[in-house]
């Protein structure tokens, strides 16, 4: 049943679930691309860099500037070493750090389980997926440690074919 706060509730079996679902773009960077589209329709350039989580908040002008110099010479620094893994990695903890605010706000329903689906759909190039197992095990062993806060009890991470699926309550705990 589709509503909000969260998003979803699937139930089945006497049992309840809410799913919260989410994309993993960056607010800059899904402005870029709607800008993109609509004043560069025959264009495919965008340095996804310049809009990333922690970009400075630009204007429509300043977007459409990174843009047109983008189609005239690439400015950025493209990806290197493990950038395009420390890139994903920031907008998954970003996804979950954000949408477990909003889960712990009292005007979200709670359910006796509550998930996560997090749908990440930009192209990067394909990821070391040990290297980013670790990264992301390492803040998620930290996610563990809520502080009294409600965390999702499971979330599915969508990459290309991949579905990372990280059960909260099976998560190793750091003192």
């Amino acid at each position: 049943m589709h509503q909000d706060r969260p998003d979803f509730q699937i139930s089945f079996n006497n049992k309840n679930i809410g799913i919260e679902h989410t994309q993993a773009i960056p607010e800059q960077l899904a402005k870029a691309l709607a800008i993109l589209d609509k004043c560069f329709p025959d264009t495919a350039i965008i340095e996804p860099e310049f809009f990333n989580w922690d970009s400075p908040r630009r204007s429509k002008k300043e977007i459409k500037k990174i843009i047109t110099e983008s189609q005239i010479a690439l400015h950025g620094n493209g990806y290197y070493g493990k950038s395009a893994e420390v890139s994903w990695i920031k907008r998954i903890k970003n996804c979950i750090e954000h949408k477990t605010k909003k889960l712990n706000n009292p005007k979200f329903k709670k359910y006796k389980e509550n998930w996560l689906l997090i749908y990440d759909n930009q192209s990067s190039p394909s990821l070391d997926e040990k290297y980013v197992s670790e990264k992301l095990g390492i803040f998620l062993s930290r996610y563990c440690k809520n502080n009294g806060k409600i965390m999702f009890d499971k979330i599915f991470i969508e990459y290309g074919v991949d579905i990372f699926v990280i059960d909260y309550k099976a998560l190793p705990r750091i003192k």
